[in-house]
C-alpha cells in the first residue's frame, strides 16, 4: 500500500494548480452547481482524483453523497478522512492526506457541499 500511496501522491501533485498549461478547462458535470464550491473544488485538486457523477481514481462526490446520506456523523468522518488520508473504504487506492495544504475551513466546506448533493 506504501507503493500506491506514493503513486496516487504522484499522480494528484501532477495534476495540481500550474500544471495545466495555463488553461482553465470547465469540469464535466459540475454546471448547475454553486461555483464558489465548484471553484474551491478546483482549487484545492479535489479533480484530479473524484468527479462529480462518476469514478475516477477516487469516488464521485454524489457517489460519496449517497454512501453517508443518512449517516449522522458522516461531516466529521469525511472531514476527518479528508484532512488526513484514508484507504479501503472504496477500494485499495487511498486517498493521500489533504492537510495542512488545504484548509480546515476549506475542507469543511466541501464536506458540507459534497453531503448536500442528489
Amino acid at each position: 500500500t506504501k507503493l500506491a500511496l506514493a503513486m496516487t501522491a504522484a499522480l494528484c501533485a501532477s495534476c495540481g494548480p500550474g500544471n495545466s498549461g495555463g488553461k482553465d478547462p470547465a469540469i464535466p458535470g459540475t454546471e448547475g452547481y454553486d461555483p464558489a464550491k465548484i471553484e474551491l473544488a478546483k482549487k484545492s485538486n479535489c479533480f484530479s482524483c473524484h468527479a462529480m457523477g462518476k469514478k475516477m481514481i477516487g469516488p464521485s462526490f454524489k457517489d460519496i453523497a449517497a454512501k453517508y446520506r443518512g449517516d449522522a456523523g458522516a461531516e466529521e468522518k469525511l472531514i476527518h478522512k479528508a484532512a488526513r488520508g484514508s484507504s479501503g473504504t472504496w477500494g485499495s487506492i487511498p486517498m493521500p492526506a489533504n492537510s495542512p495544504s488545504v484548509p480546515e475551513a476549506d475542507i469543511q466546506a466541501l464536506v458540507k457541499f459534497t453531503l448536500e448533493l442528489k
